[in-house]
Formats: structure tokens, C-alpha cells, sequence
């Protein structure tokens, strides 16, 4: 995700507060972010039980105007969501 300028340490701080509450989601095995301050840059890497379970919380989400949020207040476009399955 590209951050708006200027709003790096703004975007870590808002997911170092709200991150908690998305490990503890249920169907939430792991969450991580990484960024880099230097191309104002931001990756979320979650492994969730079922792309269900991921869905249900983005709608969680954003029924709660928390995604919009921080899609408005810090990022240059919507963020993508990704679905994967391991290969090793």
C-alpha cells in the first residue's frame, strides 16, 4: 500500500492501535505488517482459516467505517487483498 506523503508514522501508528483487534478476530491465525519509511510503504501479510473468515472481517471493518478511515486518511488508493495457498 503507498502511503499519502507525510503520513508514514501517522499510518504505523494508527495500525500499531488497531492491529490488536484484527489478531484476535476470529479465524485470524497470524497477522503482520511491514513497512519502509523510505518509499512510504506498507505490506499487511495475514494467514487467515478460509478467505471466508478474511471476508467476514473486512466487513466487519467496514461496517464499523474503519477501513475508509484509514484508506481516506492515509493511503493514495484502496488497498488490494490478495489470496494465496501455500506452496511450500
Amino acid at each position: 500500500m503507498k502511503i499519502q506523503p507525510g503520513k508514514y508514522e501517522e499510518a504505523v501508528a494508527f495500525m500499531q492501535k488497531h492491529i490488536p483487534d484484527t489478531a484476535s478476530f476470529e479465524g485470524c491465525d497470524s497477522i503482520r505488517v511491514a513497512g519502509s519509511p523510505d518509499d512510504s510503504t506498507m505490506m499487511v501479510y495475514g494467514e487467515w482459516a478460509s478467505i471466508e473468515a478474511h471476508k467476514k472481517y473486512v466487513a466487519w471493518r467496514e461496517e464499523g467505517g474503519l477501513l475508509q478511515e484509514f484508506v481516506s486518511d492515509f493511503l493514495e488508493s484502496p488497498p488490494e487483498f490478495l489470496y494465496q495457498s501455500q506452496v511450500y
